[in-house]
């Protein structure tokens, strides 16, 4: 039985054994997804002792940490700096980044291709610099929010404004915030400027309407979970681990 599965620091909330459940069952394929729980990153040399380990994931916070480790990398990691999938080839490790594949196809399905949207980016960790990539792969201008100091970016406590909001057509949270058990957080953002003409996105899937998505809706916004990103990122995984 070849072995898949999931490395972070908080794997409660994933989605991820369940749906690969499913796929494994429903293709009649001999593979198991477990989750791997590491405190530090040092941890991984323990989990690559697992029998049969062909590949896994990689969530918060080891999308960055994790490179050190790897033999080669794609493209999309090396633009991004971050890695959340890896496959193991002779012990050789292989890293990939499906975040980019997964927000790809999540604005191809939300986006009106004749409006030329410009974009506000809550975050600038291992998922946003993904989403960034994608940004700018289709020219779509932002503005990035951070709360880490030093970033070119606007920090959480800096104004902004209901001009810069109505000219940003998309609202993208890439931060934990909000994911479960902390379903009552939301980020910082000044709701009440948002309307019909706004897209909120935001990429965390547990709970499937987080609180910012509560308040951007609440306020006339169209409302994305990550779901449809969650679904493809799994699809890109099996694609690159069987590739």
């Amino acid at each position: 039985m070849r072995i898949f599965g999931l490395i972070g620091k908080r794997l409660s909330h994933s989605f991820s054994p369940e749906y690969f459940h499913r796929f494994f069952e429903s293709n009649n394929l001999d593979a198991a997804y477990n989750l791997f729980e590491i405190n530090t990153i040092q941890d991984l040399e323990t989990v690559l002792k697992t029998k049969n380990l062909h590949g896994f994931n990689i969530t918060i916070p080891y999308k960055s940490e994790i490179i050190p480790f790897l033999t080669q990398a794609t493209e999309a990691v090396q633009k991004t700096g971050a890695c959340n999938c890896v496959k193991i080839v002779n012990q050789s490790l292989i890293g990939h980044n499906t975040d980019v594949d997964g927000f790809s196809f999540l604005l191809e399905n939300a986006l009106d291709k004749q409006i030329d949207y410009k974009a506000i980016l809550l975050g600038n960790g291992g998922a946003s610099k993904a989403v960034q990539f994608v940004l700018n792969n289709r020219e779509i201008p932002f503005k990035l929010i951070s709360r880490r100091p030093n970033d070119n970016a606007l920090n959480w406590t800096q104004i902004i404004t209901k001009e810069i909001i109505q000219n940003h057509q998309l609202i993208i949270n890439t931060t934990p915030i909000g994911m479960y058990p902390d379903i009552d957080a939301a980020p910082h953002f000044p709701y009440e400027f948002l309307n019909t003409n706004h897209i909120a996105i935001d990429l965390i899937y547990n709970p499937e309407t987080t609180l910012f998505l509560k308040k951007c809706g609440a306020n006339q916004a169209k409302t994305i979970n990550g779901l449809q990103m969650l679904y493809r990122q799994a699809e890109a995984s099996w694609e690159f681990w069987n590739s």
